[in-house]
């Protein structure tokens, strides 16, 4: 069967999304089929000239491909254009065309958990392309103030005014990912996102913040699914926190991609159980 969606990215590793989107096609009863394509920096330039007139119709684009997507696209969704990146593209009669799901995803994900974010304060753990994105969601949600926790604080502070540019009346903070200034911020905080990949399999005994800063009345999600409940999550639990999976993120994610491509409301459920099931196998 000739492939009619991917996803593309180097080096692409073990995906969950050809588990998670061909479990729903067979659900619906679409006579499609999803496929991982590692595509490497050498082969990207051809592969996107390719695009429009190949058999795909859609792609999922993951790391280190976000960006360097929207100069091949058409037309760009206003989320594309606020974040500066695309994880979805849709290939039509109009050419290649450009979507970000990812933050849509964290906000429905922090919604569905009970978590309102309007006048609230939030930190943010990373300042990566997953980083961009959510505190981009988070700003244009209403957050009355967001922190960017970073290894390497210029990195957070071109963060930062990245996002000054995008919403310049906003209150945007940086500092170090550890020491007495995350405790403080995070003390104060009503939410705190991992966008690290600090806990990720096999590294599962880590965690991008120590236990005593978890606390009853904070919110906390990872974007790390493998495993389920990292030690992030475990900490957080245990201190009362509310904990959010990054497997829910994704299956999000997944389900707007999903819309976009064929303009159905896909099976989350049937989703859901075919990414636990290939997380249960040690992928």
């Amino acid at each position: 069967m000739t492939s009619k969606y991917a996803v593309i990215g180097w080096p692409l590793g073990h995906s969950m999304s050809p588990a998670i989107h061909n479990a729903s096609f067979l659900a619906l009863g679409i006579p499609e089929h999803f496929e991982a394509r590692p595509i490497s920096p050498a082969e990207f330039d051809r592969f996107m000239r390719a695009l429009p007139g190949g058999p795909l119709k859609g792609v999922a684009v993951t790391i280190p491909y976000k960006t360097d997507v929207l100069r091949f696209c058409a037309s760009l969704s206003p989320e594309a254009v606020a974040i500066g990146a695309a994880n979805t593209l849709r290939v039509d009669g109009g050419g290649i065309r450009a979507f970000n799901t990812d933050a849509g995803a964290a906000v429905r994900v922090l919604s569905e958990a009970g978590v309102r974010l309007k006048g609230k304060r939030a930190v943010v753990l990373g300042a990566g392309g997953a980083a961009r994105a959510i505190c981009v969601e988070l700003l244009r949600e209403g957050v009355d103030s967001l922190v960017i926790a970073n290894r390497t604080l210029a990195r957070g502070t071109a963060l930062r005014d990245e996002l000054l540019r995008v919403a310049p009346h906003a209150t945007v903070g940086t500092v170090p990912l550890n020491g007495d200034e995350l405790r403080d911020v995070t003390g104060a905080a009503d939410l705190l996102v991992n966008t690290t990949s600090v806990g990720m399999y096999p590294r599962v005994e880590e965690s991008p913040v120590e236990r005593p800063l978890l606390r009853k009345g904070l919110a906390v999600m990872d974007i790390v699914y493998n495993p389920i409940e990292t030690t992030l999550l475990k900490y957080a639990r245990e201190a009362g926190a509310v904990a959010i999976p990054g497997t829910e993120m994704l299956l999000h994610q997944a389900v707007e991609q999903e819309r976009i491509w064929l303009g159905v409301e896909p099976p989350l459920g049937v989703m859901r159980e075919a990414l636990l099931s290939e997380l249960s196998r040690g992928a």
